[in-house]
């Protein structure tokens, strides 16, 4: 097994990235997470890897970080989560967040990753709930879908900015981000509104 691979990044899209040593280059998917954590090209980058053995062909996964890696292999152990989806998964929506929707069987945040069907994440719910364990102090921040009205803003101040031509992964990092600082329930206007300075 791969566990990480360090050289020049030599490529650097969405999608993939390539990591020259000596000359060879290294191809992995990663998701926008890693792409965003990760330098700029020509500099010398250490990438963790998950090498995905198929019958027909190995594919090579990178992540910026070990928490990534460790739920990425966690989502694939899921019926029906091939890599790909999870690749898409950890694009969409941070670990934390994901989590913590998880343990508060919200659906409604589950689906709105692109790909991600009602009986999809009720089976995700159903596999990962007793996976994921205790949460951290910051996973637990997440963990505002209790409140119907409130989800309800959250969803919508996310498809307002996704309507405004941003992508859902940029949208939603957005409204975290306003939510982290907010302690009180917010408004649709204002949640939108705070959220554009952080897209």
């Amino acid at each position: 097994m791969i566990g990480y691979i360090e050289g020049k990044l030599s490529v650097k899209t969405p999608a993939f990235v390539v990591i020259d040593i000596g000359g060879v280059g290294y191809e992995m998917h990663v998701s926008l997470t890693t792409y965003n954590q990760i330098g700029k090209i020509g500099e010398k980058q250490k990438i963790l890897t998950y090498l995905y053995v198929r019958e027909d062909k190995l594919e090579l996964y990178g992540f910026a970080a070990e928490d990534e890696k460790e739920f990425f292999k966690t989502l694939i152990s899921i019926s029906g989560i091939g890599p790909s989806v999870a690749v898409r998964i950890l694009s969409a929506i941070k670990v934390d967040r994901f989590k913590a929707a998880v343990i508060d069987e919200d659906v409604g945040i589950l689906t709105t990753i692109p790909g991600i069907g009602k009986k999809t994440a009720q089976r995700i719910i159903v596999e990962l709930k007793d996976k994921i364990g205790v949460l951290t102090d910051r996973e637990k921040s997440y963990l505002i879908g209790k409140d119907p009205e409130e989800r309800s803003v959250i969803n919508d101040s996310i498809s307002a900015l996704v309507s405004l031509g941003y992508s859902r992964a940029i949208a939603q990092r957005a409204v975290d981000k306003v939510l982290a600082e907010t302690k009180e329930n917010i408004k649709i206007e204002t949640l939108i509104r705070k959220s554009l300075k952080f897209v």
